[in-house]
């Protein structure tokens, strides 16, 4: 009888053939609200666009490091009267200025263009896929501008580099409203930046006695009614949506969940129209959920924001802290969810929330080393992102004119479960 055939030697771990997937796994990221609504603003249009994202049109003074910009304020104080002499009482032009500025930014990958480490990647397609990212990147960088600058009148990338020497101070949006609060408790703006954040910690604390949340700082129909007549008190400029006057609020999804909650009292009425019956046009936009009518007549449309901003108060007694908390490029998220003093912070926007000046577009950039084995490409421009605020030249608590926009501090109901 023949002898069985041996089993044959196990190949090496080493020699065994790896497979892999050749289709390259992108990680999804979360789009972004601010692409609707951009006006373009020029010095010979006097209105303001009908646009909460307003950009300067062509200048002759591109290459200077800042522009100031003049308001005419409109003609006050009464008629003279009967025999009295109208010489000597005649009312001179005031005027407040904004300044507008703008900071250089630039960013860059790395890929090797030849030898193992191109070899190594190149059926994943990696470094192509790397270079693409860059469009991305840079989107990410003017979203999470655009909300500093309505949180905080300019980005982060504002202050430092060569805007240093200019002083550039970021300070909190002058209009705030804080959901739960009563009207007297709601924060009156201070132009000594610490008082303000005083006053908006007080009116957080004010809700429940302290800073814990609850129900009361819930989305609802009562709630936008208050925000409506807030922003008129504050004498926000509405955009025109639809032939109507308007604004646009941005809240976060977890104040979306509670809004639209048929459960929650007050969270459905008819004077909701629902994402299915607005026009076509509307229902382009990202994340819009529906228009509410509010009871001064003024509509305003309720967005979605993946990306809303956050606020976080702190401290016992004055001086108190106010930290805000932003979802940074590659969604890293950097808006403190977990802890629980941190609130929502949704965005009324209304018309010239803010100006954008980009004196040099952004473009592509190139750099190569060693020989051409290392390619950086980027991007890179030069542009300011930031509230557009008068002011007379020694600031008052009454001096500031900005019509633009509103922080709405929102409770992140705990109990909505």
């Amino acid at each position: 009888m023949a002898s069985e055939i041996s089993g044959l030697p196990v190949l090496p771990a080493a020699s065994r053939m790896v497979g892999y997937d050749k289709k390259l796994q992108m990680r999804a990221t979360l789009k972004d609200i601010y692409v609707n609504h951009v006006g373009l603003f020029s010095r010979n249009d006097q209105p303001i666009p009908n646009g909460i994202y307003m950009k300067l049109g062509e200048m002759d003074n591109s290459s200077a490091n800042k522009i100031n910009i003049t308001m005419k304020l409109p003609l006050t104080g009464g008629v003279v009267t009967g025999n009295s002499r109208l010489l000597g009482n005649e009312v001179a032009p005031e005027t407040k200025a904004g300044t507008i500025y703008r900071n250089n930014y630039k960013y860059a990958v790395r890929t090797e263009k030849y030898n193992t480490r191109k070899l190594d990647q190149q059926y994943l397609g990696l470094y192509d896929q790397h270079v693409r990212d860059l469009g991305t990147h840079a989107m990410q960088f003017k979203g999470k501008n655009i909300r500093q600058a309505l949180m905080k009148r300019y980005p982060n990338f504002m202050i430092a580099g060569d805007l240093l020497p200019e002083g550039i101070v970021q300070a909190w949006n002058p209009h705030v409203f804080v959901q739960g609060a009563t009207d007297l408790n709601q924060p009156d703006y201070d132009s000594t930046n610490q008082d303000f954040i005083n006053n908006i910690v007080s009116s957080i604390e004010s809700v429940s006695g302290s800073f814990a949340q609850n129900q009361a700082g819930a989305a609802n129909f009562r709630m936008l009614n208050k925000i409506a007549l807030r922003a008129l008190d504050k004498k926000l400029m509405p955009l025109e949506i639809e032939g109507n006057d308007a604004y646009i609020l941005a809240i976060s999804p977890l104040s979306a969940s509670i809004y639209t909650d048929p459960i929650l009292t007050g969270s459905h009425g008819a004077v909701w129209t629902s994402f299915n019956r607005l026009s076509d046009k509307v229902q382009n936009w990202y994340g819009v959920l529906g228009k509410f009518k509010t009871s001064i007549g003024v509509d305003i449309y309720v967005t979605v924001d993946p990306k809303c901003p956050t606020v976080m108060p702190g401290g016992s007694s004055a001086p108190f802290t106010l930290t805000p908390g932003y979802m940074d490029e590659g969604d890293v998220d950097n808006r403190n969810l977990s802890n629980s003093k941190t609130r929502d912070c949704g965005i009324l926007l209304g018309k010239g929330a803010l100006v954008e000046w980009e004196p040099e577009k952004l473009h592509m950039v190139k750099h190569e080393d060693d020989y051409g084995r290392i390619l950086g490409t980027g991007y890179a421009g030069t542009t300011g992102i930031q509230m557009l605020v008068f002011d007379a030249p020694t600031a008052t608590d009454t001096s500031l004119e900005y019509y633009g926009s509103m922080l709405c501090i929102m409770n992140r109901w705990a109990g909505y479960n």
